[in-house]
């Protein structure tokens, strides 16, 4: 994720994959490749700790947290000065009202 590019953490993650957020909920893998690729969200770190795994025959759960850094842009002038007339997660998100 940290590299930023969007074919290389395709070619890390299943296209199933989500990303679950406090705010939004689950986020589509497609969502959030294009974020990236439009530079609309950006990765500078990204730690992972596994708390608790648990193992029932061929299934296992794991229970962690994650944590990152990084950039997501959301003010629509400073996507527009960019050149972004869009916002890749329009499924995902909501335009603040406050910035229009």
């Amino acid at each position: 994720m940290v590299s930023n590019d969007p074919l290389q953490i395709a070619a890390c993650i299943t296209q199933d994959r989500v990303l679950v957020t406090p705010e939004r909920g689950p986020i589509p893998a497609q969502a959030i490749l294009s974020a990236i690729g439009s530079g609309v969200l950006s990765y500078d770190t990204m730690t992972k700790t596994t708390h608790h795994v648990h193992l029932l025959g061929n299934v296992a759960t794991v229970t962690g947290r994650g944590q990152n850094t990084g950039m997501f842009a959301i003010d629509r002038r400073a996507l527009l000065a960019r050149g972004i007339s869009t916002l890749p997660l329009h499924a995902a998100m909501e335009e603040d009202d406050e910035n229009p």
